[in-house]
């Protein structure tokens, strides 16, 4: 199995940590596990997971990865959105160098997981409205 890097926002590292350890992470081939808004160096012979909440920012980051006159920092990204990414941010995915975006889902996981049936969202509280 070979070993992928991990880019998450503020959002998508308080939800995988509430959830999972990095024990967990390394049983499925992720080694690397860095803030997508940081400073990052190239790591041109793994493979990027992102997993990211869909907004401008982190769309904006993703892009400076794979496109530009520098070299794509990574072999290639598979990009999960944690909810609906509108079209203008796909849209701007296609600015990416061709064929390094090998997987973009939506996979609609915006809350917390407390226990295994029970969870919060994250959201305000509707009461205060």
């Amino acid at each position: 199995r070979s070993s992928d890097l991990m880019l998450l926002d503020p959002f998508t590292t308080k939800l995988l940590s509430s959830c999972c350890r990095m024990s967990d992470l390394l049983a499925e081939g992720i080694t690397v596990v860095e803030d997508v808004y940081k400073k990052r160096e190239p790591v041109p012979n793994l493979k990027a997971v992102y997993f990211m909440a869909p907004t401008e920012k982190s769309v904006d980051e993703l892009v400076k990865d794979f496109s530009g006159k520098e070299p794509s920092k990574y072999k290639a990204a598979y990009v999960y959105f944690s909810d609906f990414c509108p079209d203008s941010l796909f849209n701007k995915l296609k600015s990416c160098a061709p064929k390094t975006i090998r997987r973009c889902k939506e996979i609609n996981i915006s809350f917390f997981p407390l226990e295994s049936r029970a969870f919060i969202l994250n959201v305000p509280r509707s009461e205060e409205h």
